[in-house]
């Protein structure tokens, strides 16, 4: 009995329904339902597996390191001397080599890559055994920080073993270290400060989300039904002002994040690219940030393009319709009104036209001459003037005196 009581009720919001409101309901549904997995997985998925749901990836590969410290080296040797081969000042190419060897020597700890997700940070290393160098599993190493974590490259480079890159391409910055740059302290504050906000804002839509498939199911289920079409009008008015409320924050969300990501990645290719290093976007997280703003324009336009645009412009059409006929009804009452109020006048003026009364049909005329004698006496009615209409009537001239 109880498991029929709930069968009944779960399938309520889906009964009595065409085929067009059906896929509007199901294009509001599941929109509601993609955006609210999408933002767990930009957040929940991205806590769980931070290795395979990340934000950004910093390649930090020694080959790479080692050609970029030698290409930097080379530079910096020919820009600052004559180029005179052992002039006492300049350097040839095997001790720029063994410099560059020495300098890579300082840096074999470094991992194959670093990638930084929502919450933390994982290095990659390359395994290998060192019994028969053969390669194996990458081994990764994850490190969760909290929501409050931002993607501090400088001092990630110095916690992964990339003191003598930082060294060399920093040194100093406005007499202050690399590290307690105030350019750069400012930047990574209000990198942080973004992101944290941008990251509420993704909790809340999801949530937002949730409540929205809730409501339509409440919305379907009374749609029809209720006696009260206020109620129906209040919760379908409100489900659409979410939709439009969150898809905004969707879209503020999602363009924030990935323009404070590309800042980011252009910062580090100006600073680091010749040093072999570069920082390249998450696919997977990308790609899931731009569905969840994309799935939060549809379900707007199913709710509040559908409720606010197109079905206002029908009722108000079906109502312009009704308020035509109305008007083109009592247009015409009007007429006719006016019709019989003018003919009343026209009756008594006719009357006042209309000739002195005759004698009646039935009264006999009579001829006579001179003299008085009646000579004939000819009596007509009404129904002789309608025979004799279409006849000829002879008189002798013997009846007129002449």
């Amino acid at each position: 009995m109880l498991v029929r009581r709930v069968k009944k009720v779960a399938s309520k919001p889906f009964e009595n329904l065409g085929a067009l409101d059906r896929l509007i309901q199901y294009l509001r549904l599941g929109s509601s339902l993609i955006v609210a997995v999408l933002v767990m997985v930009l957040t929940l998925g991205a806590l769980v597996s931070p290795s395979k749901i990340f934000i950004g990836k910093l390649h930090t590969c020694l080959g790479d390191i080692a050609q970029g410290l030698f290409d930097a080296l080379q530079q910096s040797v020919e820009a600052k001397t004559a180029n005179y081969v052992n002039n006492g000042v300049g350097l040839t190419t095997s001790e720029i080599l063994i410099l560059t060897e020495y300098t890579t020597s300082q840096v074999q700890s470094s991992p194959l890559f670093v990638v930084s997700s929502m919450y933390g940070w994982c290095r990659v290393d390359n395994g290998t055994s060192s019994a028969s160098n053969a390669t194996f599993r990458n081994h990764t190493q994850c490190h969760t920080v909290g929501s409050t974590y931002v993607f501090n490259y400088r001092e990630l480079m110095k916690e992964i073993g990339l003191n003598a890159i930082l060294e060399y391409t920093y040194g100093t910055l406005d007499g202050n270290s690399y590290e307690v740059s105030k350019p750069y302290v400012e930047y990574m504050d209000k990198l942080q400060t973004t992101k944290i906000r941008m990251v509420n804002v993704l909790y809340m839509v999801g949530c937002s989300h949730m409540v929205m498939v809730f409501c339509s199911l409440w919305y379907y289920s009374i749609k029809g039904r209720s006696l009260s079409i206020l109620k129906e009008r209040v919760l379908v008015h409100l489900i659409s002002l979410l939709s439009l409320v969150f898809c905004i924050c969707a879209m503020v969300s999602a363009v924030t994040l990935a323009t404070i990501s590309i800042q980011l990645r252009s910062r580090i290719k100006s600073e680091l690219h010749y040093m072999g290093i570069s920082y390249h976007l998450g696919r997977t997280w990308f790609a899931a940030l731009w569905l969840l703003a994309i799935f939060s324009c549809i379900s707007c336009m199913v709710w509040s393009g559908l409720v606010w645009c197109i079905a206002e412009k029908s009722a108000d059409s079906i109502e312009s319709y009704e308020l035509g006929i109305l008007a083109t009804t009592n247009q015409t009452q009007d007429n006719d009104e006016a019709t019989f109020v003018d003919q009343k006048p026209q009756e008594k003026q006719t009357e006042h036209l209309k000739p002195p009364p005759q004698a009646s049909s039935s009264q006999a005329r009579l001829l006579d001459d001179g003299d008085g004698e009646v000579l004939r006496s000819v009596t007509t009615s009404a129904s002789d003037y309608s025979e004799t209409s279409h006849q000829r009537v002879v008189v002798p001239l013997s009846a007129f005196s002449l």
